[in-house]
């Protein structure tokens, strides 16, 4: 049990520093600078509606900076879901080893995990909400808030 206990220590405390870097990396993609002149527009919309050939090669120009925003932080979101949920599977691992002697450091990591999901859900439809409006400046003012306080709970659940 003590080899049990001392692998999924280890595998716990990589995930914790993955996940802070990975947050860190997260808020550094979403403060990216966006051309402010940038419209997305979906293909379809562009190809089908009545703008002539020049008026959707504008529209095309200008979309290319948010759909490089939206792409960026849509393929890295799954690595970082990925490796908070690492994080939470190996902390339920150590739980029987512990025989499940649940102290103030276990309930608050256990709080900490349930934050961290629920802030991942609130940015996640921020995003949504900012591709449908086209907007980005409320989104990265809201995901600095956002993924401040995921770190600050990363950081201090590690430190407990």
């Amino acid at each position: 049990m003590d080899y049990l206990y001392q692998s999924a220590l280890g595998f716990h405390k990589f995930f914790a520093l993955a996940a802070a870097i990975l947050t860190i990396i997260y808020l550094i993609f979403t403060q990216l600078k966006i051309d402010a002149a940038a419209e997305f527009c979906p293909r379809g919309k562009a190809l089908n509606s009545a703008a002539s050939a020049p008026q959707a090669g504008n529209l095309k120009q200008k979309s290319r900076s948010g759909l490089r925003f939206l792409r960026r932080i849509r393929l890295f979101l799954p690595i970082y879901y990925s490796c908070i949920a690492a994080l939470i599977i190996s902390g339920s691992v150590m739980l029987p080893v512990l025989r499940f002697d649940l102290s103030f450091k276990i309930y608050f990591m256990a709080v900490g995990s349930l934050a961290m999901i629920a802030l991942s859900a609130v940015s996640y439809k921020r995003l949504k909400i900012a591709y449908l409006s086209q907007n980005f400046a409320p989104y990265q003012r809201k995901m600095r808030v956002i993924l401040g306080l995921s770190l600050a709970i990363i950081l201090i659940a590690s430190v407990i």
